[in-house]
């Protein structure tokens, strides 16, 4: 495969650059840094002379072809046990995209031969099946094209109408040109026209979407090959009128006008799709969420009595438990968020923690950890920007206050802020130290904070000395 793109790369490199694999080399400086400006001086030093912009397109696409070739050469992908684990399977998503991109060069399918010595080989894990069918199962679905961004684009717009419609997916910019949507009952259906331009390739596609809900997650999107707007209004006010008047036959004429392919949730993007489940059980959730507070509740001085026993809790009653004390963590944390001075809400906090450890219940949030990540990184702020002790004993309190709630932080970006401001701030304060009381506070209320985010003391009190 690596060398059917090679040949590609090779032959048809020569129509836009002056020296192909020297371009491919020199594209890293676009990798790191995409904008017109770098792919203006790239292509003026490495295009073949006279190219035009429009060249641009294809030629980034051989680039981007090259860089996944090389990519799918990641070592973790070839020294792990199995083709099924994470390192192979990445490993087969940068092939799969070179093998997309090197496809528009192609008259010949790249695909199929690939797949061929794919099946030759055979995962140790028996329902995973041979690297064939997991590229089938689980790489090919992944494949992003134009008609998966629209789709992805118009279920967010049909779910988020009343909010501004998002212009970049990732790095394909979305420009919209016309969108209507109407209702009939629990059918709704969305109209539109959008232009879609990647931001690795510079390709663009102009794509007319019809997108229906038929509540749930169950979304229907398909898309017309006519480039005609006449053509998009003609049906679109179809479409309109039988959902108005037969809906039930509102698919079978989409169907009958555009085709069977259609994309669906199932074609979402994977951030996106969790995002749209979770939403959808969100009321379902809340309600399941109070019933079993009501039941911990309850139970509450039983559990305290078999506690106080040495007696096991009850599985049932110690899974009740830890959902109810973490959903009083975040509440707590999130008025503490709100007022970080109440001496009322750091009591209720300690307390609850206190509860949690004689009942042995874990307290795990990931809500709760960046609520409080939050509020060391506005405390961090507040003190870099006003440096002065009354912030510093505030922020002194905030992380007495974190080592007694069970929950870790990822701390590296504020240890780096911290030592920034160290770095920039203590020396001079350190020079004062000696004869200036205020000063001699301050920097060893900074070496406990300094101590609380896991610094060595050494060279702050080399300083002092």
């Amino acid at each position: 495969m690596n060398e059917r793109l090679g040949d590609i790369f090779a032959s048809q490199g020569e129509k836009y650059f002056r020296d192909p694999w020297g371009a491919r080399n020199a594209y890293i400086e676009v990798i790191l840094e995409r904008n017109p400006e770098t792919m203006a001086r790239f292509f003026s030093r490495e295009g073949a002379p006279n190219l035009a912009q429009s060249d641009w397109v294809p030629a980034l696409k051989l680039l981007e072809m090259q860089r996944h070739a090389l990519l799918m050469y990641t070592s973790c992908g070839w020294f792990f046990a199995d083709l099924a684990g994470l390192e192979t399977l990445q490993v087969l998503k940068y092939a799969a995209r070179a093998l997309q991109l090197g496809q528009d060069f192609s008259p010949g399918p790249l695909e199929a031969p690939f797949l061929e010595h794919l099946g030759q080989a055979v995962s140790n894990v028996p329902t995973a099946g041979t690297g064939r069918d997991l590229y089938l199962n689980r790489i090919k679905p992944l494949v992003v094209d134009f008609p998966k961004v629209v789709n992805q684009w118009a279920i967010t717009w049909l779910k988020e109408r009343e909010r501004q419609c998002p212009t970049n997916i990732y790095h394909f910019k979305v420009d919209t040109l016309e969108t209507e949507d109407r209702s009939q009952g629990s059918l709704l259906l969305g109209a539109g026209r959008l232009q879609i331009t990647s931001g690795t390739t510079l390709g663009s596609r102009m794509l007319h979407f019809f997108t229906v809900y038929m509540g749930s997650y169950l979304y229907r999107t398909q898309l017309m090959e006519s480039q005609s707007a006449q053509d998009f209004h003609t049906l679109k006010q179809e479409l309109f009128k039988v959902l108005e008047t037969t809906p039930e036959n509102l698919i079978p004429l989409m169907a009958r006008h555009l085709g069977d392919r259609y994309y669906s949730f199932h074609d979402m993007f994977r951030e996106e799709k969790n995002e749209l489940l979770h939403d959808l059980l969100r009321h379902d959730q809340e309600e399941a969420l109070a019933l079993i507070a009501h039941n911990y509740e309850e139970a509450r001085p039983l559990l305290k009595a078999l506690a106080a026993e040495g007696l096991p809790l009850p599985r049932l009653y110690r899974a009740a438990g830890e959902i109810t004390l973490n959903q009083y963590l975040v509440e707590q944390l999130k008025k503490l968020e709100k007022a970080p001075d109440s001496a009322e809400t750091v009591d209720e906090l300690q307390q609850l923690v206190q509860e949690a450890a004689v009942l042995g219940l874990k307290l795990e949030s990931v809500r709760g950890a960046q609520i409080l990540g939050g509020i060391l990184d506005r405390n961090l702020q507040e003190l870099a920007a006003d440096f002065k002790t009354d912030n510093a004993f505030r922020f002194k309190d905030f992380l007495n206050l974190m080592l007694h709630i069970p929950i870790t932080l990822e701390l590296t970006e504020a240890q780096n802020q911290f030592f920034k401001l160290m770095e920039e701030r203590f020396p001079e304060l350190a020079s004062r130290a000696a004869t200036d009381t205020g000063a001699r506070t301050f920097t060893r209320l900074l070496i406990e904070l300094a101590e609380a985010l896991y610094f060595s003391p050494v060279r702050y009190l080399k300083l002092l000395a």
